[in-house]
């Protein structure tokens, strides 16, 4: 085993070393997309004829793709990556070794699933470290694309991010944005770049979430305890427009009681989203 993980570091290591003529011209060439904003659909072009061939025109691609807001590289992962999923590997098989007792026969798929689905993620997605959960993550992306300096080039970077991102990670960026810039859902590119049906089912649901707000808070605005006051505004807690009001009540009305409970509402809805990214992980 010792042998086989010597010879796969080896290989790896030896891919970095190897910087051939043909890599050189074929950098020069995608250089001029260095301060270019491309879509997915040209990156994927781009990747298909020319990615995954070289070790350094693959770390070339990446860092387009990290600047255009695209989230799946579509190239093989640094060495770094590749050596920690190694290590991992490595330490799988230690503790499968060392635990293995002749009788607990679950033990190496109940090991095994629990490393291989992390090092999976890790390896498509070409990091090793701290994984974010989604708020974060798209925190920081939206944060990366409204500091594009065109619009175009914002509607672009934005179009990437949301074609390329799961789910929960799409709504949670167009919350973001819908907060820190509204326009921007409204921008007439946004069209032409192939998400605008996730923003207009998105505009959609947060218009009714905007009507259940208003519906949440004046029922805690006739509940006849702060008890049951808070418990309605807990049970809608998630809705954005309604933690809005809250802050905006507590702003109008200094109301000392409904700032303490709002204020220990979110950090156990934090400590919640950092449970699920623990379990996750």
């Amino acid at each position: 085993m010792a042998s086989t993980k010597g010879t796969a570091r080896v290989i790896e290591t030896a891919k970095v070393a190897v910087i051939s003529n043909e890599t050189k011209t074929m950098m020069s060439v995608l250089d001029c997309l260095e301060d270019k904003t491309v879509s997915v659909d040209e990156y994927t072009v781009l990747v298909k004829h020319y990615g995954n061939k070289s070790y350094w025109i693959d770390r070339f691609f990446e860092r387009i793709a990290s600047k255009c807001g695209i989230m799946d590289s579509m190239v093989q992962p640094p060495l770094s990556v590749k050596l920690e999923i190694l290590q991992t590997l490595e330490q799988n098989v230690r503790e499968y070794i060392d635990g293995y007792d002749g009788e607990n026969k679950c033990f190496p798929v109940t090991s095994s699933d629990k490393y291989i689905y992390k090092m999976e993620e890790s390896y498509t997605n070409g990091y090793s470290g701290v994984h974010l959960d989604s708020w974060e993550q798209a925190k920081r992306m939206i944060s990366k694309a409204l500091n594009e300096g065109s619009s175009l080039d914002r509607s672009f970077v934005l179009a990437n991010m949301l074609r390329t991102s799961t789910p929960d990670i799409q709504d949670e960026m167009l919350s973001i944005l819908a907060e820190k810039d509204p326009a921007a859902l409204h921008d007439p590119t946004m069209k032409f770049t192939g998400v605008q049906g996730v923003v207009d089912r998105f505009i959609k649901t947060d218009g009714e979430l905007v009507k259940a707000a208003g519906v949440a808070m004046e029922k805690a605005d006739n509940a006849k305890s702060h008890q049951e006051r808070i418990g309605i505004l807990w049970d809608n807690f998630d809705n954005r427009h309604l933690r809005k009001k809250i802050e905006e009540r507590i702003v109008t009305t200094n109301d000392e009681e409904l700032k303490d409970s709002y204020e220990n509402m979110k950090e156990i809805k934090q400590e919640e989203r950092q449970k699920a990214a623990d379990r996750r992980e």
